[in-house]
C-alpha cells in the first residue's frame, strides 16, 4: 500500500507529465520509482518523516498556548538519518542497472 508521501510524489508527477514506473520490490531493499523525464532516468526513494513525540507535545503545546519552542541543535538530524537509511538502497539500484 502506498504511504501518504508516495500518493503525492505520483500526484506531483502526474501533474507535470512525467513517466514513472514503481519498481517492483524484491526480497533485497529495492528504490520505489524509476522517474523519466526526456531520456534521463532518475531513481526514486520516497521517505514519509512522522512527527515524534517532541514534536507532536509542542504541536499540541501549540494549539492551546498559541505558542510552543522546540527544535535541535542540529537542524536536519531526522532528515539526515533518513538519507542515510535509503542510501544502500539507491546504491543497490545503480549498482545491479550497469
Amino acid at each position: 500500500m502506498a504511504t501518504i508521501g508516495e500518493k503525492e510524489f505520483e500526484r506531483f508527477c502526474a501533474q507535470h507529465g512525467f513517466t514513472l514506473h514503481k519498481v517492483k520490490e524484491q526480497e533485497n531493499k529495492t528504490p520505489d520509482y524509476e522517474l523519466l523525464i526526456g531520456d534521463i532516468k532518475i531513481i526514486v526513494e520516497i521517505k514519509d518523516l512522522e512527527p515524534n513525540e517532541e514534536e507532536k507535545e509542542a504541536d499540541n503545546h501549540r494549539r492551546t498556548h498559541n505558542w510552543a519552542v522546540w527544535g535541535s541543535n542540529s537542524p536536519g538530524t531526522r532528515i539526515r538519518y533518513k538519507i542515510e537509511e535509503a542510501k544502500e538502497q539507491l546504491r543497490t539500484s545503480v549498482v545491479s542497472r550497469k
